[in-house]
């Protein structure tokens, strides 16, 4: 998983009707990731950045701006 020195926010995650619109970018994202981000592989990162991803928590609360985010199954990683 992202690492280093600025914190994630980690967060269970359950998808709604629109997500299956940009899951094949997100799941290309996490292959990408697993492989350690090679060069001919980087240009989902910036798609999936392009999104400006809200993640809005299920109690009341403020929204999630992603700066950068994965997804991977039920758990979302948000650095914003």
């Amino acid at each position: 998983m992202p690492t280093g020195d600025q914190p994630w926010t980690v967060a269970s995650f359950e998808p709604t009707d629109a997500w299956g619109k940009v899951r094949p970018l997100f799941e290309a994202q996490e292959k990408a990731r697993r492989a350690g981000f090679p060069r001919n592989q980087v240009g989902v990162l910036k798609a999936v950045q392009e999104l400006s991803v809200v993640l809005q928590p299920v109690t009341p609360g403020e929204l999630i701006k992603s700066m950068l985010i994965y997804i991977d199954g039920k758990e979302a990683r948000v650095r914003s």
